[in-house]
């Protein structure tokens, strides 16, 4: 998710994480620092641990990705682990995003 933030930086999309963890941020700093060698993502953290964000958005199951527009409104759902790095993921959300490609 780091290289992907790091790819689409100038590009019209935002990227942000919504996490639901009733423990709120220490567990998730710990998560992050252990998943991404002891670093903090570039990228906003949402802590919501009542899941109000998650029950707007009918979101049952973890991880999901959601694609909004600037209206808020979702182009994509994606349900399960996804290969962020994959060019042709981002590529996808470029041209969600209306630009062509890289």
């Amino acid at each position: 998710m780091i290289q992907l933030h790091q790819s689409l930086e100038g590009k019209p999309v935002v990227m942000l994480s919504v996490s639901v963890d009733k423990e709120g941020a220490p567990i998730i700093n710990t998560y992050f620092k252990n998943v991404f060698d002891g670093k903090i993502p570039p990228f906003a953290i949402l802590l919501d641990p009542s899941a109000s964000v998650a029950k707007t958005y009918k979101s049952l199951k973890y991880p999901e990705t959601f694609i909004l527009d600037p209206q808020g409104r979702v182009r994509d759902k994606i349900e399960g682990v996804l290969e962020w790095n994959n060019r042709i993921v981002q590529s996808y959300l470029l041209l969600l995003a209306g630009q062509k490609s890289f």
